[in-house]
């Protein structure tokens, strides 16, 4: 299943309602490592996991950014809602 298809699902109300309520009674965070390199997918789904209630602890470097050639880009992740981003290591 490509990024693209699974951000397709997270838009469907019932499915989407049905798993967020899983990961959220099955996990108590997510941590997001290196995600000065999340692409515009990545932060979709960053979005949606907190959204559903999920805790998403995010830690980025963005003068360590790598992965242009997989469209990551600090850009991206600027713009997440303050509230996601608990924990960065931002220059």
């Amino acid at each position: 299943m490509s990024g693209v298809d699974v951000v397709r699902r997270l838009q469907g109300a019932n499915w989407s309602a049905a798993l967020g309520r899983a990961l959220a009674a099955r996990f108590q965070e997510v941590i997001v490592d290196e995600a000065q390199d999340c692409n515009p997918l990545d932060c979709q789904i960053i979005r949606w996991l907190r959204d559903s209630g999920v805790t998403v602890t995010i830690v980025a470097d963005f003068d360590q950014a790598i992965y242009g050639f997989r469209q990551g880009s600090p850009t991206d992740l600027r713009t997440l809602p303050t509230a996601t981003m608990l924990k960065t290591a931002c220059h």
